[in-house]
């Protein structure tokens, strides 16, 4: 990324420029991918962006559902379509339900807009309780 650069913010949709580039607390006209870098936005507030979301140049739209094929451990045996579960993509991860469809794979509902490429893999889990003994 770089000075000057607009970004759209997904889910949200909501865009601005790049003011300014610190990395390491140092400011940068430019930053390479995978640096951790803060930036000062013109445009949009920080309560604006939430955890996992995704700043890029081009959009792409968010779904609330989506087809998938899952690959489940061996050592899961339930059945996924009752219970709520979690996809995590990135940083982001949203509650779902998965209803199996015929073809054999799953139609998964998210309980919040989430931005998923065409082909992307994405990781599920379930959130279990553990009791301190």
């Amino acid at each position: 990324m770089r000075v000057h650069q607009r970004l759209n913010f997904l889910p949200s949709g909501l865009e601005a420029e790049i003011k300014s580039i610190q990395v390491q607390d140092v400011d940068v006209k430019e930053a390479e991918a995978s640096s951790r870098v803060g930036l000062s936005l013109r445009g949009l507030e920080a309560e604006d962006v939430g955890k996992g979301d995704l700043a890029v140049e081009e959009k792409f739209p968010a779904a609330n559902r989506m087809e998938a094929s899952l690959a489940l451990t061996k050592f899961y045996k339930g059945d996924i379509t009752s219970l709520q579960f979690f996809v995590l993509s990135g940083l982001k991860y949203v509650a779902c339900k998965a209803r199996k469809l015929p073809a054999g794979n799953y139609e998964i509902e998210l309980a919040a807009p989430m931005c998923l490429r065409q082909g992307e893999a994405l990781c599920v889990f379930l959130l279990r309780r553990c009791r301190a003994q």
